[in-house]
């Protein structure tokens, strides 16, 4: 039975396999200590491996008890073996811990058990136990395995050649220790470990023996008793043990695993299948071994084995190796009941009889119904092939519990039954796809005619495949399950998971849960890791339970060594470690309402508080098979770094007592949270990183708080060392705004307090440092003295503080996972979706500001510190050491002001709330001024260099450049000023007003246009035009593109152009455009417009001598003709205001003031406008006070001035004026519009009901009257001009020129509000109706018909007028530009464009129409007019040629 196959030989167990003893309910007496006695290696005698033994004749060759033919001695000389192996004996003999006198029953108990805790948390404890051989910290790498006998208080290890046993609870680093070395040494070191267990006390000594198995050569050992075995070796007397070797392996064929079957028997497994019964005691208790294959010699009915057993086992290796052999713990006496499963899920369970008599219970093959259930409740492993299942470990359920525990358990009722035949076990059984191993406990009960399976518990956080494992490599995982059942153990070669079966609350969704997936609901579980290394793998394990309610046989007669355990535990031995013991803390807990849970915090606290122990085995980071989601994660871990700011987590009293070392411990803390959550790969969300960033910021910033603090206390007299700032400031802190002291538990010290719990409230602390200098001022709490150094203090404080915050936050973005941040000295571009950062608060920004500036009042108040003339008999009057200590940490302050308030904008507008996102826009405001406002004044205090560099940091080139302007200017100013100064001090001066050039054009080439354009401004503000056009240090023309780029520079720009870039082109451009569209003066216009048309007409020359070899007069024709023309158009428009001006001031010169010159206008040419229109009173005034201040008026209001008005004067004419301007100024359809207006006033003008009564008047009466009309001048004056070619000046029809503007104002008023429009709308239709009543009673259509049609009238008129009896019109549409030019002819620039036209013919001849130039010209002078233009050009040309 239990043969495996071939093929299935590679797979086994190789190590020993023992079902740990549980302790009995009674503790019992210590071992004695050992002597401690010492004999020369060499006096050693050498073991003898061909002992042969004795057997009785009445017994069975394989039954037969053996005795010795010799004295067995402990081998402790190094055999080949060993030295072939590498091992060697010759070390202190301490690892052979001899026996001395005898200590008092719980002695040790009374002792502490010296265990180091590793990790904690509310479910479980892992400490390192103490006691540990110095043999196997000496060979920790060699092949070893081990086990834990709790019953006794013993480990066990194993070794090739030793055997050590030793108290595994002593208190003691190296515990006495029992060294066994075995008789039988492997020649190859590959072969298995031996098997080993302990065996209950005779009844002659309280000490348990020793019983160990070679597994290849199957040679037997047993020590009745470990004490007297090793001490008899010792003393060279006759030793207390006897020897055997199992007769019948098969070649190949290994013991595997020893399982004790009742207190001096034990059934051994074999890699071949088979399983025989060992006893080491006869039936009288006396030594003796004795061993028997179980076969089918024993009768069925008294052994119940129904054929052979190797036949049986060798039938279910097919469906896998033997995984465990595993016996119950029972109360029943004689008898006890063995199950061996296969690791394809097949059982055969025994009922062992003292004596080693048998019979088998059950034979069953559970693998398909195993295979359905743990599907069932694990649907994830639906896709896992089935050939994939593996059972790997079980336990008997623990019986004799009492009541409360079994109705805490989740296991089925089976648990408290104790019937003989049954076999109520707990399974671990798995499924593995690739590299993913899903593990489940299943509850199994088995009886003679039925197999039940009963709860199912998924493991779900540990999933790495069990490994494959050697001969000399330590067992497969193990499962316990400790009285009282509520928690199970799973140990696998480098973890341990702790699983709870206990009954959770019920809930409607558990118990739906189990009624559909016959599995548990979410319970505690969680997994402790060891380092992933051989060198500390888990080697041996065993575990610890409370005490039954009843005495079980199987603890009859083992001594407990140790206290009896309060929760059941695991003790594992790790390679190269020690013994680990993992406790629940309180098992009834897992059951209450507040069961323990495995949380994301739970876990981050074991990393953080426990993965910094030195030495320590546990590894926290790299596993997340515990899932949790990345919001969970997020959430714990900002959680707990608040607790560790606030100190209120549980584990924070392992810190030190120290604050320094406190704070240095929190720091540590939260950087080791964050390099797990990068080990472990989460993806933390943005706002939980940057939280975790300012924590850390804060708990920086406390431990230098803290360190200046012991400076203030170090540096104050010894009577005074408590009034230190900090503590002052503590105090001043509002008592909402930190924890209050529990002076009741002694909390006496304020400032340790708040370092401990209030470290996270810095941002309130940052701006309590401003407030308690303003509050011990503004109270008279300290006189000036301290006050300075109040301030000095805060100044300290601050910029010690958010300086390194800032550079914290710098250096560490790549460590918080934030590298793709872009941060601006510390500040963040972008804080949406992120919290209020503490270091730009609004409370602290507000407060640096203040603090800023009461250091400059307090400056200012004290400025005769600088003239040295204080008054040294005030000792409240600070020094000017004082002083010049506030002065020095201006910059700094300044910088953390500037960089806080930008943090303040920055994160205000990144705020969906539209409050903050004003404030922010303020703030942003605030910072663009304050970089200038702030920075420049320190420069007021002689801080250049500071200032330069502050300006710098903040990118605000305005600053820069005026520190370094001024800085020159105050240079320069002492050279010329100071008459005093000797040859080399003013050599000095000289060398660093270069310096500052120097470094103004170093700016200019490193910095580019923003700093090139803002040194411009400065340099114009402070030297005026000659600032800018002289500043050499531009080598990239910067200074062309400013001045072109700003339109208020367009008056320097233009020099420039002519001056620097020798670009008359764009400086005739920059002129017009200057004169059409921004210019709001009339006489600049007019000179911008004439020097801007005489530059282009130079330019176009100047072109015209480069592109022709010819010289000659210019092609004016082939140049911008549109663009000369619509400067023509535009000074015309302008010589018709300055005439209309000239006109209206002639009327208003006697005038006091403007508001006066306004009314005496209103009175003088208003006259006619209706009261009841005041719409058309308020146009009217408009314009004319725009004109009487010279304003540039547009062509719509020139146009209301003219034909709104009433000019008596003889000459003038203004509505042709007013069709004059609305030609030159508009077009298309809204020039359509104003001409019908201009007609329909011009209309409406006369009193029509005069010329009508032609009643007693003759012709020429009546032709006078007509005459004098404006429709009939105004008609003249374009048939004169124009010989009717110009539709804009023929005269229109009255029936024409109604309805204009009646419907919608003109544009100008588009925008108005609707009212002022309907009113506009309403005197345009009034006009209307005037025009209409002559036009219907008056017969207005039939004149104005007769008058246009009457051209010879006109022309007659004009022969009148030219005779004197008509005066002549005043203007025409040419513009005579001389006098234009004549007014800039003083200007350098202007005098030169001027000299181009030779006393100003050339302007003159560009100022005349060119139409009327052709023809008056046409064949005329031709010769004299090419040499003349001729001599012109090339005069013109040498000169321009020659600007500068």
């Amino acid at each position: 039975m239990f043969s495996p196959s071939v093929a299935e030989q590679g797979v086994q167990t190789r190590s020993r396999r023992r079902r740990q003893r549980p302790k009995s309910t009674e503790e019992s007496e210590p071992l004695p200590k050992a002597k401690r006695q010492r004999l020369p290696l060499s006096e050693q005698p050498a073991p003898n491996p061909t002992g042969t033994t004795r057997t009785k004749l009445d017994m069975a060759p394989e039954t037969a008890e053996v005795k010795p033919s010799k004295i067995a001695m402990l081998n402790i000389s190094p055999s080949p073996a060993s030295e072939k192996l590498g091992l060697s004996l010759e070390t202190p003999r301490r690892e052979l811990s001899m026996r001395s006198k005898k200590p008092k029953i719980g002695e040790r108990a009374s002792k502490g058990d010296g265990s180091v805790i590793l990790v904690t948390n509310n479910a479980f404890t892992v400490s390192k136990l103490p006691g540990l051989p110095d043999r196997m910290r000496a060979e920790a790498f060699d092949a070893q395995s081990g086990g834990i006998f709790s019953s006794t208080g013993y480990g066990l290890s194993l070794t090739h050649t030793h055997a050590l046993v030793w108290p595994y609870t002593s208190a003691a680093a190296s515990p006495e220790t029992f060294t066994f070395t075995l008789p039988q040494t492997p020649r190859n070191p590959s072969h298995p470990l031996p098997l080993g267990s302990l065996v209950a006390p005779s009844a002659s000594t309280p000490e348990p023996g020793l019983v160990v198995i070679m597994p290849t050569t199957g040679r037997i050992t047993f020590w009745e008793s470990i004490s007297s075995a090793a001490t008899m070796d010792l003393m060279r007397q006759q030793r207390h043990g006897v020897e055997h070797t199992i007769s019948g392996l098969s070649n190949g064929e290994n013991a595997i695993q020893l399982t004790s079957a009742d207190p001096s028997g034990f059934v051994v497994a074999f890699s071949s299948g088979r399983l025989g019964y060992m006893s080491v005691r006869d039936a009288h208790g006396r030594p003796a071994i004795a061993f028997q294959f179980l076969n089918s010699n024993l009768a069925p009915a008294s052994h119940g084995i129904f054929g052979s057993i190797r036949n049986a086992l060798g039938q279910y290796t097919s469906r896998g190796d033997i995984a465990a052999v595993h016996s119950e713990r029972t109360s029943r006496v004689g008898e006890r009941n063995i199950t061996a499963a296969t690791s394809k899920g097949k059982f055969l369970a025994w009922r062992f009889h003292r004596g080693g008599q048998n019979e088998v219970l059950n034979e069953v093959d559970l693998c398909d119904s195993l295979l359905r259930a743990v599907r069932t409740a694990m649907p994830q492993t639906k896709d896992f092939p089935d050939e994939s299942f593996a059972l790997l470990d079980f336990t008997y359920v623990p019986k004799g519990l009492d009541a409360k525990h079994m109705d805490m358990s989740r296991l089925s009722d089976a648990l408290g039954s104790d019937g003989s035949s049954e076999q109520h076990l707990l399974l671990l059984v798995s499924l593995t796809k690739r590299y993913t191993t899903r593990y489940c406990l299943v509850e199994l009960i088995m009886t003679p005619t039925s197999c039940n399976i009963g709860m199912l518990r998924p493991l779900s956080s540990y999933m790495t495949p069990v490994a494959s494992h050697s001969d000399n490599r330590p067992s497969r995982p193990r499962l316990y399950l400790p009285r009282p059942a509520l928690v199970a153990f799973v140990v696998f070669d480098h973890s341990v998971v702790v699983a709870s079966i206990a009954n959770p609350p019920e809930s409607p969704e558990s118990q739906l849960q189990e009624e559909v997936t016959h599995a548990l609901p979410d319970m505690f579980e969680d997994t402790i890791d060891l380092r992933d290394e051989s060198s500390q793998e888990i080697i041996g394990s065993g575990f610890e339970e409370i005490s039954s309610t009843q005495n079980l046989a199987y603890e009859d007669g083992w001594v407990h060594r140790n206290s009896k355990p309060k929760n059941p535990a695991t003790v594992i031995i790790v390679r190269g470690v020690g013994l680990l013991r993992i406790a629940t803390n309180d098992i009834d807990k897992f059951a209450s309402e507040r069961a323990p849970e495995v949380t994301a915090k739970s876990k981050l606290e074991q990393t953080v508080f426990f993965g910094c122990k030195a030495g320590t085995p546990l590894v926290f980071d790299g596993r997340r098979e515990t899932h949790f989601t990345n919001e969970e994660i997020s959430s714990a871990a900002v959680n707990l770094s608040s607790e560790i700011l606030k100190s209120t987590n549980a584990h924070m009293g392992t810190l030190p007592l120290g604050m320094a070392e406190n704070l240095t411990s929190r720091r540590e803390a939260l950087d080791r949270l964050i390099k797990h959550l990068t080990a472990t790969n989460v993806n933390l969300s943005r706002s939980a990183r940057w939280k975790l960033l300012w924590d850390a910021e804060k708990m920086l910033v406390a431990s230098l708080l803290w360190a200046r603090h012991e400076e203030y206390m170090a540096a104050n007299p010894s009577t005074n060392k408590e009034e230190t700032f900090i503590r002052r400031l503590i105090f001043f802190v509002h008592e909402k705004q930190k924890k209050d002291l529990n002076k009741a538990i002694g909390e006496l010290d304020a400032v340790r307090h708040w370092f401990i719990h209030d470290v996270w409230r810095m941002d309130l602390f940052m701006a309590w440092i401003c407030e308690s200098v303003k509050v011990v001022s503004k109270h008279k709490m300290a006189d000036e003295a301290q006050v300075t150094e109040n301030i000095n203090d805060a100044i300290d404080l601050y910029v010690m503080s958010l300086s390194a915050a800032y550079k914290f936050c710098q250096e560490n973005l790549a460590k918080y996972g934030l590298e793709d941040e872009k941060l601006d000295h510390g500040v963040l571009s972008s804080y949406e979706e992120l919290p209020e950062p503490w270091t730009g608060q609004r409370l602290v920004s507000t407060q640096l500001k203040k603090l800023l500036e009461m250091c400059y009042r307090w400056i200012r108040s004290y400025s005769d510190v600088f003239s040295k003339q204080m008054d040294s008999t005030k000792n409240s009057q600070p020094s000017a050491e004082a002083i010049a200590q506030i002065i020095s940490g201006l910059p700094g302050l300044t910088d953390c002001y500037l960089l806080s308030t930008l943090e303040q904008a920055r994160y205000c507008l990144g705020s969906s709330v539209a409050r903050d996102s004003a404030y922010g826009q303020q703030c942003k405001k605030q910072y663009n001024a304050d970089k200038f406002d702030k920075v420049v004044p320190l420069s007021q205090l002689e801080l250049w260099d500071e200032a330069e560099a502050l300006a710098y940091k903040h990118q605000s080139w305005d600053a820069i450049a005026e520190i370094l302007v001024t800085r020159a200017d105050a240079l320069s100013e002492k050279l010329r000023l100071d008459k005093r100064l000797s040859p080399s001090e003013a050599e000095r001066i000289k060398l660093a007003i270069k310096e500052q050039e120097t470094r103004l054009e170093k700016y200019f080439n490193e910095l580019g246009k923003p700093f090139a354009y803002a040194a411009y401004d400065v340099l114009l503000k402070h030297h005026g035009v000659s600032g800018v056009l002289d500043f050499g240090g531009d080598h990239k023309s910067y200074k062309t593109n400013y001045l072109r780029g700003r339109g208020e520079l367009a008056r320097i720009s233009w020099i420039n152009d002519i001056q620097l870039e020798k670009d008359l082109s764009h400086a005739a451009n920059t002129l017009l455009n200057l004169g059409c569209s921004r210019e709001q003066q009339v006489w600049n216009k007019k000179i911008e417009l004439s020097l801007g048309k005489l530059a282009l007409m130079a330019s176009e020359c100047n072109i015209k001598s480069v592109t022709q070899p010819k010289l000659g007069f210019p092609d004016f024709e082939n140049s911008d003709e549109k663009r000369m023309a619509d400067v023509d158009r535009q000074l015309s428009t302008i010589k018709i205001q300055d005439a209309l001006y000239h006109v209206v001031y002639s009327n208003v010169r006697e005038a006091l003031d403007e508001t006066a010159e306004l009314e005496l206008a209103m009175e003088s040419f208003a006259v006619k406008i209706p009261n009841m229109h005041k719409v058309s009173r308020q146009v009217f005034e408009s314009g004319m006070q725009r004109l009487l201040q010279h304003e540039a008026l547009d062509t719509l209001t020139l146009v209301d001035l003219l034909t709104m008005g009433r000019y008596e004067l003889p000459d003038i004419y203004p509505f042709f004026l007013a069709l004059q301007v609305a030609e030159s100024g508009l077009s298309g359809e809204h020039l359509k519009k104003t001409v019908r207006l201009i007609w329909r006033r011009c209309l409406i003008a006369d009193d029509w009901t005069v010329v009508n009564a032609t009643q007693g008047r003759d012709d020429s009466e009546v032709m006078q009257t007509l005459v004098q009309t404006q429709f009939f001048s105004t008609a003249r004056q374009c048939l004169l001009q124009y010989q009717d070619a110009n539709a804009v000046f023929r005269p229109l029809k009255p029936s024409d020129v109604l309805g204009v503007f009646t419907d919608e104002p003109d544009r100008r008023f588009a925008d108005m509000e609707q009212t002022y429009q309907d009113k506009l709308m309403a005197a345009a239709a009034w006009e209307d109706s005037v025009l209409k009543g002559y036009m219907e009673k008056h017969r207005l259509e039939h004149w104005a018909l007769t008058i246009s049609k009457d051209r010879q009238a006109m022309l007659s008129s004009d022969v009148a007028a030219a005779a004197g009896q008509l005066p002549l019109p005043f203007t025409t549409p040419a513009v005579q530009l001389s006098p234009a030019v004549g007014t800039v002819a003083g200007t350098g620039v202007a005098r030169r464009l001027f000299m181009f036209s030779k006393d100003g013919s050339a302007a003159e001849e560009s100022a005349v129409d060119k139409e009327q130039q052709k023809h008056a010209r046409e064949h005329k002078e031709q010769p004299t007019r090419a040499t003349r233009s001729s001599r012109r050009l090339n005069g013109g040309n040498a000169k321009l040629n020659s600007l500068s």
